[in-house]
């Protein structure tokens, strides 16, 4: 697969996790059709479970945060297991794989749209340290940051 098309399905991937995010308690078509939402506990359940999403949306979002799944289920008041089997039926990807992925997607948007060094880019992504960047962004990317962004460069893709 080419880099294009792995930063293509990268995005994409994030994008559709975000999407669903963002619906926090979009079951507002179904309360339309339904007289009192307090009549039907599935719907009850799937609007606390939306608004549990909206508040990781939140916490996920805030700069410098060091995000660890403990805190995430204890903002969605949730236990550390359950939240982990939540999160990963509602979004389809375990919680870890979810950040991992977002940060790699907002590393690639440094890449092409600063000269950064790969170790800023790490940072303000997310990442600990540079190591474990460069084993995630090799993962779902399949080259390393230093070559994609040379092949980046190769192909003019550099917003500068």
């Amino acid at each position: 697969m080419k880099h294009k098309d792995v930063l293509a399905c990268t995005i994409v991937n994030c994008k559709a996790a975000e999407s669903l995010l963002s619906a926090t308690d979009g079951s507002s078509q179904h309360c339309k059709e339904i007289k009192s939402p307090l009549e039907d506990p599935l719907l009850l359940k799937k609007i606390s479970y939306y608004s549990r999403l909206n508040k990781i949306k939140l916490y996920i979002q805030q700069p410098d945060q060091i995000i660890s799944l403990s805190k995430a289920a204890e903002i969605a008041c949730m236990e550390k297991t359950a939240f982990a089997k939540f999160f990963k039926r509602t979004i389809g990807m375990t919680f870890y794989a979810f950040i991992q992925q977002c940060r790699i997607v907002t590393a690639i948007r440094h890449m092409m749209s600063s000269d950064l060094s790969i170790a800023a880019i790490a940072y303000n992504s997310g990442f600990g340290n540079i190591s474990s960047f460069g084993r995630a962004f090799k993962k779902i990317t399949g080259l390393t940051p230093s070559e994609y962004r040379r092949r980046l460069l190769a192909d003019g893709g550099l917003d500068s």
